[in-house]
């Protein structure tokens, strides 16, 4: 077992620490799946251009398991299927899956990469849950469409106004200011759904 915790740990900590070795592996097996699924429906599918969303939670990975934050990657995921429908794209498959490092959500759609992959930019930019997920998009050779590819401008930090991949790479900000941030968006979209239902 690679964590660095069991699991009856984890339910007397706020938040579970995983081991690097638990993360590279956990990341390792999903992108390996997400790889297999894509050619595997692409075959199915063989008289259809297909494209892939993978969605996954924008936050560390020891909140990734430890909040309830699953549902997130599923709303995300269903956000971007209604807006491909209204689209008229028919959505061929979609499952979810919780991985070691955190939960996972997908779509295949018969629908050009780089239309979905906007799709899911205008997602993760626009809903208001959008800020804590990672749409990945994938063409049916499960090659990866990049932010840069489209032309838009690195994702920006939960926290502060600089680039998400900088903060992360150099650790600039606590677990706990990561979660009071993630914590925050939550309750404004709870805030809107209330202000919606009236």
């Amino acid at each position: 077992m690679y964590s660095s915790c069991s699991l009856r740990d984890c339910n007397r900590k706020k938040y579970c620490v995983l081991s690097l070795q638990t993360v590279l592996a956990a990341r390792e097996l999903r992108w390996k799946e997400e790889e297999l699924l894509a050619k595997s429906l692409a075959q199915e599918f063989s008289g259809h251009r297909l494209a892939f969303a993978f969605c996954t939670l924008r936050m560390p990975a020891s909140l990734r398991i430890s909040g309830p934050y699953k549902e997130i990657v599923v709303q995300l995921r269903d956000a971007l299927a209604e807006a491909l429908m209204e689209k008229a794209f028919p959505i061929i498959a979609s499952g979810q899956k919780q991985y070691d490092d955190g939960p996972s959500a997908w779509l295949a759609s018969c629908c050009d990469e780089e239309i979905l992959k906007r799709m899911a930019i205008s997602i993760e930019e626009g809903h208001v849950l959008g800020a804590l997920g990672d749409i990945d998009v994938t063409d049916a050779e499960a090659r990866l469409l990049s932010r840069r590819d489209m032309g838009f401008e690195p994702r920006k930090c939960l926290v502060c106004d600089n680039e998400a991949m900088v903060c992360s790479a150099g650790q600039c900000h606590s677990l706990l200011d990561i979660a009071a941030h993630i914590e925050a968006i939550i309750s404004d979209s709870m805030a809107l759904r209330s202000s919606k239902s009236l």
